[in-house]
């Protein structure tokens, strides 16, 4: 990388040989400083560079890290890999100009920035509210701070929850074994060993119209189908969460160990899964392990892993069992983030069959990050 004059403003970052789309093109370093601090930093000197990195936390970014001369761009070629690197987001041309969108690591929201930046999604004001916006959601899916990931599933769950397909929404729950078919709001649903028939189509597990409700096709290899009413009273819940915490967040190795097994299920029946090893970490100086799994079920995507377990904090600051999705890192590591970890559907209504999280995953430590208890309200 080379620093030359830009057209977007003073003086920019350029590449000075081809970036492939996912390379690394910088790890930055810096100071941690509240929110506080950061706005009194706005107030006084005219440029600066930082991170939101969790809850009222952010890096400062230091001056003389080379990455700071990059400039903003609407349409960015880098996005975030993590909480500090940055990477092409596509392939980049040599001579090309690298930029980052600040909406990827900017969380203050009364911060605003004028812009030109030339692209045609230029959005001529820049905010530190801009993560918000779905287009600038789905143009950087999961590549913000990995605070601001948190922070824009936890709003789009809570709008999925009072929505017509959420957990909320289901009334009841009616068992299919294999074989078997029933008539249900106008639809004739065969339950198969590997899926669905519905009205003569095959299908695997998913949800369909039915009129005024909607019918969730669960398979499990023990197959149900879901009411969903959206028009019906439902409990007025609240999902909450620990405040992000970057310490919770781990990049570990896979230890590979397969093996079948059966996990429980709070339909006291057991489900089939395939162990794909153990995850190791360590949580205010104490070693921990999990076992990542992947459920041999009709519908679950062949390469997903995920760790269902409880915690020092499981029935009194969380619920009674927590689940988290795996994530492959691109260095062939994965991401163990805890502030992702999220509540089983059983948690918001009895109509689901959830797994259990196996003995060897019962963590004597607490795990204050992710999904807490939820709150309960009347019935609306």
């Amino acid at each position: 990388m080379i620093t030359r004059p830009s057209p977007i403003e003073g003086l920019g970052l350029f590449a000075t040989a081809p970036i492939a789309k996912g390379e690394v093109v910088g790890v930055v370093g810096g100071a941690a400083v509240n929110d506080a601090e950061l706005r009194e930093i706005d107030r006084t000197r005219p440029k600066y560079n930082s991170l939101a990195v969790g809850d009222g936390i952010n890096l400062l970014v230091d001056d003389d890290d080379v990455i700071v001369r990059g400039n903003h761009s609407c349409d960015s070629n880098l996005w975030m890999r993590d909480a500090v690197t940055l990477e092409a987001r596509r392939a980049i041309a040599p001579d090309e100009e690298l930029t980052v969108d600040y909406a990827l690591l900017t969380g203050l929201p009364e911060w605003t920035m004028s812009c030109d930046c030339r692209s045609s999604r230029c959005r001529r004001t820049v905010r530190g509210t801009d993560w918000r916006l779905l287009e600038v959601r789905e143009r950087y899916r999961d590549h913000f701070s990995p605070f601001l990931n948190a922070r824009i599933a936890r709003g789009e769950f809570e709008a999925w929850l009072r929505g017509p397909s959420s957990y909320l929404a289901a009334v009841a729950r009616q068992e299919l074994p294999v074989g078997e078919t029933t008539r249900l709001h106008g639809h004739v649903i065969e339950a198969l060993r590997d899926g669905f028939r519905v009205d003569g189509e095959l299908s695997g597990p998913r949800e369909i119209e039915a009129g005024r409700y909607r019918l969730r096709l669960s398979h499990q290899n023990m197959p149900a189908v879901v009411v969903l009413d959206a028009e019906a009273p439902r409990e007025d819940v609240t999902p909450e969460w620990f405040a992000y915490d970057p310490a919770y967040r781990f990049l570990v190795t896979l230890e590979r160990d397969a093996a079948r097994l059966s996990i429980g299920s709070t339909t006291e029946r057991t489900r089939a899964a395939t162990r794909a090893g153990w995850l190791r970490f360590e949580v205010d100086g104490i070693a921990c392990r999990v076992m990542a799994l992947r459920l041999d079920e009709p519908g679950v995507v062949a390469d997903a892993l995920e760790v269902y377990f409880t915690d020092a904090t499981s029935e009194r600051e969380s619920y009674r069992m927590r689940y988290l999705g795996v994530a492959a890192a691109s260095d062939g590591g994965y991401v163990l983030d805890f502030n992702r970890a999220y509540n089983p559907a059983c948690a918001y209504s009895p109509h689901y069959n959830c797994p259990i999280p196996p003995p060897e995953n019962h963590l004597a430590v607490p795990i204050r990050a992710g999904e807490k208890m939820p709150r309960r309200g009347k019935r609306s």
